[in-house]
């Protein structure tokens, strides 16, 4: 039969794809709010860490990280990859989405 690295193959390539896709919203992120998710995310550190580190309190950390992951949160909502998503789950956002424009008109 065929090799079983084949099979796997296709998820890693997804996975990377989503990595490339969070990375490149993070650079669409302020450098004060991508610094602090990297901090956060990528060197785990905590709270007080990134204060003591940032020199900046805990609870500025926390409003700080908190519009840091809103921000990217809608940059990867303004840029849905279909390919991450399955048709029907497509077919329903994109239903959400036009009824949240709707609204705001």
């Amino acid at each position: 039969g065929p090799p079983t690295n084949s099979v796997a193959e296709p998820a890693i390539e997804a996975g990377s794809d989503a990595v490339l896709w969070v990375q490149q919203a993070l650079q669409n992120l302020d450098a004060s709010e991508r610094g602090i998710l990297m901090l956060r995310e990528y060197e785990q550190l905590s709270y007080a860490e990134i204060g003591e580190l940032l020199r900046i309190p805990v609870n500025t950390v926390r409003s700080r990280l908190f519009r840091a992951r809103m921000a990217l949160k809608s940059q990867l909502e303004a840029d849905t990859r279909p390919s991450l998503h399955s048709r029907a789950g497509r077919a329903d956002s994109d239903n959400q989405r036009n009824e949240v424009c709707d609204d705001h008109e």
